[in-house]
């Protein structure tokens, strides 16, 4: 094969964040929040009891229950098991963590009712981590039918260059112009002639690893209204941290390739976020032993800024030079408005014996909203709407008690946030928790297990007819909580 290099460079986006697009507002807007033990044993269905510093997250009126004072922490352990499957292959992976997610106050007094029928008042702060990225997947295999570097090629052929892409994949020498089919060609995909060559079998290993978290940070202010109405307002800041580090190796094991040993592509993303949101709350006890809740959360407005570094490192033989290497370094910022969502509960307390609550969540996620100041604003956008919809999850949680002890159990379902251009296949994540406490009138601790299971969906790259090539991974994330919490 012979090799004309002509240097192009074009600086624009990638495509591969084109398609990640929407996945990022998605991330970045759902809310799995790990709260204090208790909290977190009955599957987060505090919305109509209240009384719980994890609880003004869900609903701020549950701060207007609270008489007294109450100080809490939360230490977690972590254990992350991802199951990866790839072209008929099987991998597993492990992450573990020691976290303190959650820390609060409380403080709640009653007051002498006048002509507002006031009987109490509280406020309380809290810190709470909404959403745990860590995982770490790989995927390993042999690809009998197609390469990254078909994707390169593919872009290349229609003239359409991506500095931190298939860029890189020319200033690497894993493409190059072939001057007699008047095309982009590679080492697996060449012209003989008029007749399309190619050179499958190599090995791909691909490796994935995010961590960080979403965390909030409230303040709240409640109103008990005659012990039957009570009402409550957070203001909240929020703080974003994604570290994301990508790596796609493919190997000639079989050297069957003319000239290249091995590449691998590189990808590491990092971002910070800060948002602001402000949420609203009611709970209503019309009987002795039922409670009924309605919560409003208004969107988040977040300022982001991200940086990535992406780069091809490749290894030859047969040629004059034994390696290349080519990088690109983007940063930017923009802004981000994450959907709101509204909260309706049902709760049923007997006497100091029983608990039971229920949570019905609504969010929409393709109300999400990039303002990226550029032209892609609008296709980005457009993509939101079209990939993402609106979810319905449920929570359900109960307690027992026992003199000084609690025994609690919870479920939680999570909605498909997708819509049918991206998955026929329902992308559903189950919470199941359980936990014990003991405690008295100055002191408690808590203890919680909570397993969730979920199922992801990875586009990794498109082939030279532009069908995507994808692997899945079954998540299973392991949290033991312990709260210590102190009244007074």
């Amino acid at each position: 094969m012979k090799k004309i290099i002509i240097s192009i460079l074009v600086s624009c986006l990638a495509i591969v964040s084109w398609a990640q697009d929407f996945e990022d507002v998605l991330r970045y807007s759902q809310s799995y929040q790990t709260g204090n033990a208790r909290y977190s044993a009955m599957a987060g269905a505090f919305g109509s009891l209240g009384a719980n510093i994890s609880a003004l997250s869900v609903n701020p009126a549950g701060s207007a229950l609270v008489r007294g004072s109450m100080f809490e922490f939360s230490p977690e352990f972590t254990l992350t098991k991802t199951e990866n499957h790839y072209l008929g292959n099987y991998d597993r992976a492990f992450t573990g963590a020691l976290k303190i997610p959650n820390v609060g106050f409380v403080a709640g007094k009653n007051v002498k009712e006048g002509d507002l029928f006031i009987t109490g008042v509280s406020f309380g702060f809290s810190i709470n981590r909404q959403n745990l990225y860590n995982q770490s997947s790989n995927y390993n295999a042999n690809n009998v039918s197609s390469s990254l570097t078909d994707d390169f090629l593919y872009l290349a052929n229609k003239d359409l260059w991506y500095a931190d892409y298939n860029d890189l994949a020319y200033n690497a020498n894993l493409i190059f112009y072939d001057t007699a089919s008047q095309s982009y060609v590679s080492d697996f995909r060449w012209y003989d002639g008029n007749a399309i060559k190619t050179v499958y079998g190599q090995e791909q290993s691909i490796n994935v690893k995010k961590t960080g978290s979403k965390r909030e940070y409230l303040a709240n202010f409640g109103i008990d209204f005659s012990q039957k109405v009570y009402i409550g307002a957070n203001i909240a800041a929020e703080s974003i941290f994604y570290s994301e580090k990508f790596s796609f190796t493919e190997t000639d094991n079989q050297l069957e390739l003319l000239y290249l040993n091995n590449y691998t592509y590189s990808r590491e993303t990092e971002l910070n976020g800060m948002g602001v949101n402000a949420k609203i709350g009611v709970i209503v006890r019309p009987i002795e032993y039922l409670r009924l809740g309605f919560a409003a959360h208004s969107p988040s407005v977040y300022s982001m800024n991200t940086t990535t570094t992406s780069s091809i490192q490749a290894n030859f033989e047969n040629l004059n030079f034994t390696e290349k290497y080519a990088e690109n370094i983007n940063e930017y910022d923009y802004q981000m408005l994450t959907p709101a969502r509204m909260i309706a509960s049902l709760g049923f307390v007997y006497k100091n014996i029983a608990v039971l609550g229920v949570d019905y969540e609504s969010i929409n996620y393709s109300y999400g909203y990039l303002n990226l100041n550029s032209t892609e604003e609008s296709i980005r956008n457009q993509a939101i709407e079209d990939n993402l919809t609106k979810t319905d999850n449920l929570k359900i949680g109960g307690e027992l008690r026992y003199g000084p002890f609690s025994f609690r159990g919870g479920f939680a379902s999570y909605g498909n946030p997708y819509t049918k251009h991206v998955t026929e296949d329902p992308i559903i994540r189950t919470d199941v928790s359980g936990g014990v406490g003991i405690g008295n009138d100055s002191f408690y601790c808590d203890l919680a297990w909570v397993r969730s299971n979920t199922k992801q969906y990875n586009q990794l790259y498109s082939d030279f007819n532009g069908k995507e090539i994808s692997s899945s991974t079954q998540l299973k994330r392991d949290n033991i909580l312990v709260t210590i919490g102190f009244k007074f």
